[in-house]
Parts: structure tokens; sequence; C-alpha cells
């Protein structure tokens, strides 16, 4: 055994094992992702039952394609859903786009362009700074 001491600096071999999402064993999906797509369906089942009785239960047939794209999606790669969500999110976000040739470009703010923009800091800090005045940086 080693006589080193474990203080809180030490680094101990994890393998990222929290930043890992939880896995159905032997079929390696996601866990929170394929209950949502079984538990909103069958809710929806659940509430259809009134009306349609037995064939309420076709509903749930919407989950063999739904565990069959989240089972083959990641197969290698268990955060593959998490990239795919971050990608439609963006491009959900995307405003505008068709005036920059379809392409995400960040638009620049007027922010920090003007006086007024710094002058309010110093003027907050104290009262010997209100005279402040703006200079730009001259080549």
């Amino acid at each position: 055994m080693s006589d080193e001491e474990i203080t809180v600096n030490t680094p101990l071999p994890s393998y990222q094992a929290l930043e890992r999402a939880g896995l159905i064993p032997k079929l390696g999906m996601p866990l929170v992702p394929t209950l949502i797509s079984i538990v909103f369906p069958l809710f929806i089942t659940m509430a259809a039952m009134p009306f349609l009785q037995i064939k309420a239960y076709l509903i749930m047939l919407i989950c063999i394609p739904t565990l069959g794209f989240i089972w083959v999606a990641t197969k290698d790669d268990d955060q593959a859903l998490t990239i795919m969500g971050y990608t439609l999110k963006w491009l959900l976000m995307r405003r505008n786009y068709y005036l920059f040739g379809k392409t995400n470009t960040i638009l620049a703010t007027k922010y920090g362009r003007q006086k007024d923009d710094y002058a309010q800091f110093f003027e907050k800090i104290n009262g010997k700074t209100e005279q402040y005045e703006y200079k730009p940086y001259e080549r």
C-alpha cells in the first residue's frame, strides 16, 4: 500500500462516472429518454381509454419506432441524444438566418460603442469618477 496522504486535491480515478447518463442494462439506451418515450404514450392511452375503449392501446404502438430510434442513435454514443437536442435548440433559435446566406451569424450589438456605456460604471463606483471622459484608443 502507498504511504501517500490523500487530500481534497488528490486526483482519483473516477473515469468520469458522474458525467455519464444512466443506461438500461444490456440495451445501452439512456434511461430518461427511454422512460419518457414509454410513459408519455401510456398517459395518453389512459386518457383516451374512455373514448376509444380497446382501440386506445394502439397509441402505445408509437413507442416502437421511438425506442428503435433511441437504440440506433445511442448504440455507439450515449450522449448522441443530447447532441441532437442542442442542435435542434440552436436550429430553432436562429432568427433571420436567411438574411445572412442561411448561416448562424452573430450580430454585433451597440454595447461598448458609446461613451455612456462605460461612464455608467464609473459613476456607480464613487463620486470622484464622474468626471471621467472616455477617449478611444488611437493607433
